[in-house]
């Protein structure tokens, strides 16, 4: 689906009304209802809810779930932190609605909410710019000193829709549930941590206000329609040769990790070019892999110069001594190759990229050298960054991390939707690297091979914590769990 601004979001507000009859109260009614359902999955009745409601829209959906919620057996509290007489119209109609229902405690004065079992952050909305003020400070103060479960309305408040960023306090919540389409304060700057877990409820706006292109999409279940099929005539030579450049006496693991991400993905056939202790650890673990032994890096292009495969991942783990050498390489290959790890060391440094199509998947450490910029600076505007990288190197950019990030030179930038925290360990980023070097050699375009391998490799994280637990799962556990493909 596609990711909505602030403006896009408050047009999307306006068309329903004007053309669809969805009038503002109606879609507080919805969002609502969004939002204890939401609760329910979490929370069971007789629980008590503290619902901190600003003056805005914002404030009049968290009015009418404190009503819904009362209904349902909830104990819900509605702390009105601004006097109700600068309410906007719908809130305030909500508010008289509330007024009259049984369970429904009001308060306008508080201390702490020690005594909560969750508190809903309805205090501000994606129009809200700037740091918040007087009596919506101090709200967002106690919020954060009671260490209590938080869930925000749409976005956490005090933090910028668009850009993530928080100009000054900043709710952080557990959860944020968001309306009608995802927004860019999830993906960058202080949003990445405050907005906990994201989730998207339609509301059930028109599909032709949803459906209106936008500068970025967020990757769903429509990606499976990039996995190349395999027919019944196909063998291992149909089914993407990929070589693997990889490992170093420190990182032997890298390799075996690229080689088996590549192999769980359904490659053909995996040839993995690296130094005689690197190939001994891959003929211990993953004896289906095939070896190119090299007995110093300067055997590189004599041994791959001829070498026929589909495609080709260069990097992880693979250190500095081999740069003079893939610099070579690189002047005449042809394949398409993702560039990781290493390898990105080398386009820092301006060593131009092979003529083939290119999938350059940077950590934000890696992106800040690519890019001559900071880690912070980079992890403030993540969106900037990657279509930089983009536009600079003309090639299809992954920023790996949190909704990890990809683009091209052109067209609209795309989110991964799927992963978890369990997956920030080391060699998660080798097994992706060997996923989208199996696409790319099974004949899928950069764009495709890198949004579907995002998206595949943290599903693959998702199905590690269930089967193992939120962490302490490993790479090599992640790339089992690669398998079953959907089809």
């Amino acid at each position: 689906m596609w990711i909505a601004s602030a403006a896009r979001s408050q047009t999307i507000d306006r068309l329903a009304s004007e053309r669809f009859g969805l009038a503002p109260e109606m879609l507080m009614e919805r969002a609502a209802e969004a939002l204890l359902q939401f609760v329910e999955t979490r929370f069971s009745p007789p629980a008590r809810l503290a619902i901190v409601c600003g003056k805005g829209h914002n404030g009049g959906d968290g009015i009418a779930l404190g009503r819904l919620a009362a209904q349902k057996g909830y104990r819900p509290s509605l702390i009105l932190v601004e006097p109700s007489a600068e309410f906007a119209a719908e809130t305030q109609r909500q508010l008289r609605r509330a007024q009259s229902e049984q369970g429904l405690i009001f308060l306008e004065r508080y201390s702490d909410f020690a005594d909560y079992d969750l508190i809903v952050d309805a205090l501000l909305g994606t129009g809200a710019k700037g740091a918040p003020r007087d009596a919506v400070r101090t709200a967002i103060e106690t919020i954060q000193a009671s260490r209590r479960p938080v869930l925000s309305v749409d976005l956490p408040s005090g933090i910028d829709c668009d850009t993530g960023a928080a100009p000054g306090l900043a709710v952080r919540a557990d959860w944020t549930v968001t309306f009608g389409l995802p927004k860019p304060f999830s993906l960058q700057g202080a949003g990445l941590t405050h907005a906990g877990e994201v989730h998207v409820a339609s509301l059930g706006f028109p599909a032709e206000l949803l459906d209106e292109p936008t500068e970025g999409w967020s990757l769903g279940e429509e990606v499976w329609n990039f996995l190349p099929e395999r027919n019944r005539n196909a063998h291992k030579g149909t089914s993407g040769s990929l070589l693997i450049v990889a490992g170093s006496d420190p990182m032997r693991g890298a390799a075996v990790l690229a080689a088996k991400g590549a192999l769980m993905s359904g490659a053909g056939l995996v040839r993995v070019a690296a130094l005689p202790t690197v190939c001994a650890a891959l003929a211990a673990q993953l004896p289906e892999a095939m070896l190119i032994p090299l007995e110093t890096p300067a055997d590189l292009k004599h041994s791959l110069g001829d070498l026929q495969v589909d495609a080709a991942v260069f990097g992880p783990g693979l250190g500095r001594t081999f740069d003079p050498f893939l610099t070579e390489l690189w002047r005449t290959w042809e394949r398409p190759c993702v560039i990781d790890a290493d390898a990105l060391s080398l386009l820092a440094v301006g060593t131009p990229l092979p003529t083939a199509p290119c999938v350059l998947t940077p950590h934000p450490g890696e992106m800040a050298r690519l890019l001559g910029r900071d880690v912070a600076s980079v992890q403030q505007d993540r969106i900037r960054a990657v279509r930089d990288a983009a536009r600079r190197y003309a090639a299809c950019t992954l920023l790996k991390g949190p909704s990890t990030l990809i683009a091209e030179a052109e067209g609209p930038y795309y989110a991964n939707s799927t992963g978890n925290p369990g997956m920030a360990t080391g060699g998660m980023g080798d097994v992706l690297s060997g996923v989208i070097g199996t696409l790319l050699a099974q004949g899928l375009p950069p764009l495709r091979a890198a949004t579907l391998g995002a998206f595949w490799h943290g599903r693959a994280g998702d199905r590690a914590a269930d089967r193992y637990g939120p962490r302490g799962f490993t790479a090599g556990e992640l790339a089992d769990c690669l398998r079953p493909a959907p089809r």
